[in-house]
C-alpha cells in the first residue's frame, strides 16, 4: 500500500463487525498489501523499491527504512553463513565392518533390499546402493533393486542442505562398534532384553524375574558394570548427567498440561500385553525384503499412563507428521 489515511469513526447505527467478518477483514487487509495495481501479485521489489515508498510511516512516527532493513538480513545472512564456513567439516571414519565380510553387505543396513532365505543381501543391490550413496543422484536411487513394495525411507535426506544453522555435515556422528566387538554384543543384548521386558512395569524392575535375569546377564559386559534395577536399560554416559536421576519416565511424560485452553491428560493408546510382532523368522525375513507386515495391533481399550516399554514405544515415541505441534511442553 502506498498511502495512509485514517479511519473513518462508523456511524452511530453501524454494526460492529462479527468474528467471521472481522477474520475476512483482516484476510482482505494482508491480501490488498500483496496485490499492486491492476489486481496483479506484487514482486519483493515493488514492495521494498527505493523511492516515495521505501520510507513507511510506523505507529511511532519514526520512518522505516525497508532498502535498509533488506541490506542488513543479507549482510546479516552471509556473514553467519562464512562464520559457520570456517567450521571443520570432520572427515566420516567407519568402523570398517564393510571390508572386514566376504559377505557383501553382511554387517550393514540392507532392509528393503532383496536377501536370500539366509537373510543375505543380494550383492548387486547392496552395490546400488552404494553406488547411490556416493554420487548422490537421484537418478541412482531410482535404479536400486527393491524386494517388496516398501520403499526406502528418504535415502536422499542426507544430501539436503539447511537453511537455519550449520550444514548437517558438520556434525559428525561416531562409528558404531564392530560387529565382532564386546560393544556391539553387549547392545543386542540389551535390545532382545528391552523386548523380552516389554510388558514388566517399570516400578517392578529388578523384582521379577525377566529383569532380574536381564541385569545378571548385563553385568557381563564390560560396558555395564555395576548395572542394577535403577539403570537398567538407561544410558550411564558420563557425558550425559542426570538421566539416571528420577523415576524411569520423565515427569514431562506423566503430569497433566494445557495446550491453550484444553486440558490434557497423559494417558495412552497403547497395544494389549501378547501382541507382538516379527517373533518368526519368516515373519522378519519377509519384512527385511520390504514386505508391508500383514499383522493387526490389538489395542487397549483403556487409555494407559505410560507403565512399562510397550506403552513407551506405543505413546509419545510413535510419531506422525502431525504430532510434533501436540507435544507436550
Amino acid at each position: 500500500m502506498t498511502q495512509t489515511r485514517e479511519a473513518t469513526p462508523p456511524s452511530a447505527g453501524a454494526r460492529s463487525p462479527g468474528r467471521r467478518g472481522f477474520l475476512l477483514g483482516v484476510g482482505g487487509l494482508a491480501a490488498a498489501a500483496l496485490v499492486g495495481p491492476g489486481g496483479r501479485w506484487s514482486r519483493s521489489e515493488q514492495v521494498t523499491s527505493a523511492g516515495p515508498t521505501s520510507t513507511q510511516p510506523v505507529g511511532s512516527g519514526s520512518p522505516l527504512d525497508l532498502e535498509a532493513r533488506r541490506a542488513r538480513a543479507l549482510q546479516l545472512r552471509i556473514t553467519t553463513a562464512q562464520q559457520q564456513l570456517g567450521d571443520p567439516f570432520p572427515q566420516p571414519a567407519p568402523n570398517g565392518d564393510e571390508d572386514r565380510y566376504d559377505i557383501v553387505g553382511l554387517a550393514n543396513f540392507t532392509k528393503a533390499l532383496p536377501h536370500n532365505d539366509l537373510g543375505e543381501v543380494d550383492p548387486g543391490a547392496y552395490r546400488a546402493l552404494r553406488r547411490a550413496l556416493r554420487s548422490g543422484r537421484s537418478q541412482n536411487f531410482k535404479r536400486i533393486p527393491l524386494g517388496g513394495r516398501v520403499k526406502l525411507a528418504n535415502p536422499e535426506g542426507a544430501f539436503s542442505f539447511e537453511l537455519q544453522g550449520p550444514d548437517p555435515w558438520q556434525r559428525s556422528l561416531q562409528a558404531p562398534p564392530t560387529l565382532n566387538s564386546e560393544a556391539f554384543a553387549g547392545e543386542m543384548t540389551e535390545c532382545y532384553w528391552l523386548a523380552l521386558a516389554r510388558d514388566v512395569p517399570y516400578s517392578r524392575y529388578g523384582q521379577e524375574p525377566i529383569t532380574a535375569a536381564a541385569i545378571t546377564d548385563l553385568r557381563a559386559f564390560a560396558d555395564n558394570q555395576g548395572l542394577d534395577a535403577r539403570t537398567l536399560f538407561r544410558a550411564t554416559d558420563a557425558a550425559l548427567p542426570g538421566v539416571t536421576t528420577g523415576p524411569y519416565i520423565s515427569q514431562f511424560l506423566l503430569q497433566p498440561y494445557t495446550f491453550g485452553s484444553t486440558p490434557t491428560e497423559q494417558r495412552y493408546r497403547t497395544t494389549v500385553a501378547g501382541s507382538d510382532h516379527l517373533t518368526s523368522y519368516p515373519d522378519w525375513l519377509a519384512v527385511q525384503n520390504g514386505q508391508p507386515t500383514t499383522a493387526t495391533a490389538r489395542y487397549d481399550p483403556t487409555p494407559r499412563f505410560l507403565r512399562n516399554g510397550r506403552d513407551l514405544a506405543s505413546g509419545p515415541t510413535a510419531t506422525s507428521p502431525t504430532k510434533a505441534p501436540w507435544s507436550p511442553p
